[in-house]
């Protein structure tokens, strides 16, 4: 990574997407199913880059900071 900034924009991304896939679901899109996504995504990487990602993602939904 070139700077911290693209890594907040890593984690921003992956919020996102989880955020996306469950409304087109239909999905209830609650804090709990949100952080289920993100670790099921953290899971199912084998880039240790982006399960770092992912649990960032995590640690911001359930504290609101890093």
């Amino acid at each position: 990574m070139e700077n911290d900034n693209d890594r907040v924009e890593l984690i921003a991304n992956a919020i996102l997407k989880a955020a996306l896939e469950l409304a087109d679901t239909g999905a209830e899109t609650t804090i709990e199913e949100l952080l289920g996504r993100l670790e099921a995504y953290r899971r199912a990487t084998n880039d240790v880059f982006m399960a770092d990602v992912y649990r960032d993602a995590i640690v911001i939904i359930k504290n609101g900071k890093l």
